[in-house]
Formats: C-alpha cells, structure tokens, sequence
C-alpha cells in the first residue's frame, strides 16, 4: 500500500506541480496588478484623458483667437462690444436681452 502512494505520488507530482503554477501563473496574467484586466482599464483611461486633451486644446484655441482679436491695432469692434458689455452688464435702452444657460 504505501509502495502504491509512493509510486502514484512520484508520477503524478510533475503533473500536479505544473498545474498548479500554470493555474498561479494564469491568474496572476489575468487579474494581477500588471494583468491583462489592470491594462484594459489604464486603455480606457488613456482614450478618456486624450478625449478631455483634445476637448481642453479646442478650448484654448479658442480662448486665444479672443485674444489675439482683442489685442494691438487690429482690435475687433464687435467682440471688444461683446466684451464690455458682458463684463460691466451694460445694455443699450432699445436693446432685447435674451438669457441662455451655458450647458456646459
């Protein structure tokens, strides 16, 4: 009987030890710190951040148009009036103001 164990033990235990460090190895492939699943979500991440960057450089694209018509001798009439009348809350007695919320 224990001659029996011996040998069942002594032609198996490759088998078994290679099972479970290929189980091990899997796991740790799959949902480990630099696993597979750890890697989708810093993708996803990435493509969020490039997505708010582009969104950000459109933005200061535009900011910098303003300002650049608002600056030296080529100054915009009606983005300067736009400007002051937004900043000092100032209207004209003929003119109609509408209201909007920015949805942003």
């Amino acid at each position: 009987m224990q001659r029996n164990i011996r040998y069942l033990f002594s032609r198996y235990a490759f088998t078994v030890i290679s099972l479970l460090l290929l189980a091990y190895f899997s796991f740790h492939f799959v949902s480990g710190n630099n696993g597979y699943l750890a890697r989708m979500k810093l993708e996803e991440e990435l493509a969020h951040a490039q997505a708010q960057l582009k969104k950000v450089t459109q933005e200061k694209e535009v900011l910098e148009n303003h300002v650049h018509q608002l600056q030296g001798a080529h100054i915009d009439a009606d983005l300067l009036d736009e400007r002051i009348r937004a900043m000092l809350n100032h209207a004209q007695d003929d003119e109609i103001i509408i209201f909007y919320e920015d949805k942003k």
